[in-house]
């Protein structure tokens, strides 16, 4: 066990984050958000980004992450945003919809099939 502990604080170090710091899991998360992000930017040639600008609109998609935080991809076609799959987000995949910054809970879908 001991030795498995030390593979993963080394493993953790490699990518500059201290084993110790009781914010690791959300900068790994932070890490695999913006590398699953830059991975579709490279594969589609949109532009990632990586705040959610407030009534952003787009198509929903599934994101193929193996993460245990599912995401959905949400791209107006040249721009795209990776959010939290919600139930909400889930049922509109392939769907247009607009996405609100709200205070609770932080990101709101706020319309579904909306005309340019």
């Amino acid at each position: 066990m001991q030795q498995a502990l030390e593979r993963r604080d080394a493993f953790l170090r490699t990518l500059d984050i201290d084993p110790v710091d009781p914010r690791r899991i959300a900068r790994l998360r932070d890490l695999e958000h913006r590398t699953l992000g830059a991975q579709i930017a490279a594969r589609t040639g949109q532009t990632f980004l990586l705040q959610l600008p407030d009534h952003f609109r787009g198509r929903v998609e599934l994101a193929e992450n193996r993460s245990m935080t599912p995401l959905a991809i949400v791209s107006d076609g040249g721009r795209f945003v990776l959010v939290p799959l919600t139930p909400e987000l889930r049922a509109a995949r392939g769907q247009r919809v607009m996405l609100g910054l709200d205070v609770d809970p932080p990101m709101k879908v706020r319309g579904k099939d909306i005309e340019r």
